[in-house]
C-alpha cells in the first residue's frame, strides 16, 4: 500500500511521513508512506493508493476528490486533531482501515468502476471529434486543445485500468476480478477512445506541416 500526505509545502507532514514508515517497518507492514505540496498533486497521484490531505489544503479536497473520481484512489481529509498527533500508530492504522473498507470481503464494485471507464472514454472521445471538427476549419490551436482536454479527460480510466491489472497480477486477489461482458464494453471504449485521440492528434501534425 502507498500512502501520500498532502500539505501546503509537504514540510509539515515530514515527521509524520517518518513515525508512519517507522512503525510499518517495525511491524512488517507492506506500506510507504510519501509526502508533497498540493501544487504536485497531479503529477505524482497515479503512483498511490491512498491519499491524505492536512488540514492546512482542507479547502482543495473536494475539488481534489471529483477531479480524480474514479481514479480508485482513496481521499481522506485528516482533522486538526488527527494531523496534531503526529501518532504513526494511529495514522498507519486509519489507512490500513480506509484501504479494507474498500476492498471488503475481497470483493470491488466493478460496475461502478467500469461505468467510470466508459464515462470518461466517451467524453475523451467526443473531444478528439470536436478536435477533429476545428481540424477540418484549420483552427489548429483549437484542435490541439481539445486533444489536450480529451487526454486529461481520459485519465481517470487508465488509471482504474492500471489498477485492475496490478491487482490482478497479484494471487490473493485472483477470484476478485470477474470478467463481465460490462468490462469487454468498458475495455472497447478506452481502446477506442485512445486511437481517436492519437488519430487525431497526428492529423493535426500533418495538417500543419502541410501549412
Amino acid at each position: 500500500m502507498k500512502v501520500l500526505i498532502i500539505c501546503a509545502s509537504g514540510m509539515s507532514t515530514s515527521l509524520i511521513k517518518s513515525r508512519m514508515n517507522r512503525y510499518a517497518s517495525e511491524n512488517g507492514l507492506d506500506i510507504r508512506v510519501d509526502s508533497d505540496s498540493y501544487d504536485n498533486l497531479s503529477y505524482v497521484i497515479q503512483e498511490y493508493d491512498i491519499i491524505l490531505f492536512a488540514p492546512q489544503v482542507a479547502m482543495h479536497f473536494e475539488e481534489s476528490r471529483q477531479e480524480f473520481k474514479g481514479s480508485g484512489k482513496i481521499f481522506c481529509l485528516l482533522t486538526v486533531r488527527e494531523f496534531g498527533s503526529m501518532d504513526g500508530k494511529m495514522l498507519t492504522g486509519k489507512c490500513i482501515e480506509l484501504y479494507e473498507e474498500k476492498y471488503r470481503n475481497g470483493k470491488m464494485n466493478l460496475e461502478e468502476e467500469m461505468l467510470e471507464i466508459i464515462s470518461s472514454a466517451s467524453e475523451a472521445q467526443r473531444l478528439a471529434y470536436e478536435a477533429f471538427d476545428w481540424l477540418e476549419k484549420k483552427n489548429y490551436s483549437r484542435a490541439r486543445q481539445c486533444i489536450k482536454e480529451g487526454r486529461k479527460a481520459i485519465l481517470p480510466a487508465h488509471q482504474i485500468q492500471s489498477q485492475l491489472i496490478a491487482m490482478e497480477m497479484e494471487p490473493e486477489n485472483a477470484d476478485k476480478i470477474r470478467v463481465s461482458l460490462l468490462m469487454v464494453h468498458a475495455q472497447n471504449h478506452l481502446m477506442s477512445a485512445i486511437q481517436t485521440l492519437d488519430l487525431t492528434e497526428r492529423m493535426i501534425a500533418l495538417y500543419m506541416k502541410k501549412d
